[in-house]
């Protein structure tokens, strides 16, 4: 029996969106290929951008939120832009707060 796995696609706009969808899917489906065990059955769904007005921390957790109720989401993939060039400040002022703030309420384990 194949597994399901929902990831949910959660971008700043339509175009990341266009681009990303076709990436996201290529690499899940590498990872299963080398990593998994059994059949995969694999959608990437775009989740809806919440309101505009949200920092980031906020911004991902409601849309995480949102992916689990609207379609069991398994997975959600992030895409923002960096706001400084530098790489390790992106992950200090954005992912790293996500991680270790909030996300941890939303982690459901099986």
């Amino acid at each position: 029996m194949k597994k399901q796995l929902f990831v949910g696609l959660l971008t700043e706009g339509t175009t990341d969106l266009r681009f990303l969808t076709p990436i996201v899917e290529r690499t899940i489906h590498e990872i299963i290929y080398t990593e998994c065990r059994g059949e995969y059955e694999l959608e990437v769904i775009a989740v809806e951008p919440p309101s505009s007005g949200l920092g980031f921390v906020d911004w991902v957790l409601t849309g995480a939120k949102q992916g689990l109720e609207d379609f069991g989401m398994t997975l959600l993939c992030v895409h923002a832009d960096a706001d400084n060039a530098l790489s390790d400040s992106t992950y200090q002022n954005k992912i790293l707060p996500a991680l270790t703030n909030r996300m941890s309420s939303i982690v459901v384990r099986c």
